[in-house]
């Protein structure tokens, strides 16, 4: 229902292109890491990825009622940025052993300028802790979707869907030694599917750091 809501909406009052929807598993436990534009990315995500999703938000947002209210609506649960919250991440963990689609933003915040941010280490480590199959989903124009003009200005909405993957895990290595490479390959694959001028320190033969 909430899915189809979403459609009708963003068919009505958008110009959405959803890019290699066949890319994207139909069943089985599957980590979605996108990155992060507007507050619009949630419902944009449940309108153009093809099955049902499970969000993960800052707990800042539950906060307000009317984002708490949206929370439930579109299926998420809150998670701590300031340490590692292990609620969360057990109900993430549920998650995908259940079979469910779980949605993450590595970069934690909404990019401001549309360019990727430095990615967190909260989708590696639930990636590597629970095996689990990842697909990379980048979204351009939602931040031209903000406020209400948006609304009949139609703006153009892309949601690229790439290849699902898995880190590697080198034997004798710690896990907390394998956050870090893990961190960047994942957020290589969302900016892979980026114009280069959106893909900040990930874009090719930039040293990371580097402005």
């Amino acid at each position: 229902m909430v899915e189809a809501i979403n459609r009708a909406g963003f068919v009505l009052f958008s110009r959405l292109r959803v890019i290699g929807r066949e890319n994207m598993p139909r069943q089985g436990g599957l980590l979605v890491v996108s990155n992060h534009l507007s507050m619009s990315d949630i419902p944009l995500l449940a309108a153009g990825l093809p099955r049902k999703l499970v969000f993960v938000g800052k707990q800042e947002l539950w906060r307000i009622p009317v984002m708490r209210m949206l929370g439930d609506w579109y299926d998420c649960f809150p998670i701590d940025r300031t340490t590692t919250d292990m609620r969360a991440l057990k109900r993430s963990l549920q998650a995908l052993a259940h079979g469910g689609a779980l949605v993450l933003f590595p970069e934690g915040t909404r990019s401001l300028d549309g360019k990727l941010l430095p990615g967190h280490p909260g989708a590696a480590l639930i990636a590597l802790y629970a095996d689990a199959r990842i697909l990379p989903v980048a979204i351009t124009g939602t931040d031209k979707a903000r406020g209400m003009s948006w609304l009949w200005r139609r703006p153009r909405l892309t949601v690229s869907i790439g290849k699902p993957f898995k880190l590697d895990r080198p034997p004798g290595e710690s896990l907390k030694g394998q956050l870090a490479p893990a961190t960047d390959t994942i957020m290589r694959q969302i900016a892979s599917l980026l114009p280069e001028e959106r893909q900040g320190e990930y874009a090719p033969g930039r040293m990371k750091g580097q402005k």
